[in-house]
């Protein structure tokens, strides 16, 4: 994607409930997650956000109007989520998040 490029439709692909988990860092694709947080209120209900470490600004408070958050860590951009109470933060280390999908434990829809 370049910059002049449209927003994705991200909207149509996730339904109310679902959990949606992106790569973190460096690693986020943040055209769609951008996408995602400018269409959050066409999706039409909540969903879970999985977050890793944010280095970009693109979760923040006012989205957590349609989107509940969770992580392993409360750092980087997290950390603003974290303070307003508006980040689950898991007790467990990242190293366990492969397992954790693995097992079930953790859902990622898309």
């Amino acid at each position: 994607m370049h910059e002049s490029d449209p927003l994705p439709d991200v909207a149509a692909l996730i339904r109310p409930g679902d959990t949606v988990l992106w790569g973190q860092a460096d690693a986020e694709p943040l055209p769609l997650t951008q996408a995602l947080m400018a269409q959050r209120h066409r999706i039409g209900g909540r969903i879970l956000a999985v977050v890793g470490m944010s280095l970009a600004d693109t979760v923040s408070i006012e989205h957590a109007d349609c989107i509940d958050f969770a992580s392993y860590c409360g750092a980087g951009r997290n950390r603003t989520l974290a303070r307003a109470g508006l980040l689950d933060i898991w007790p467990w280390h990242y190293s366990e998040l492969a397992a954790g999908l693995a097992s079930g434990a953790v859902r990622a829809d898309v």
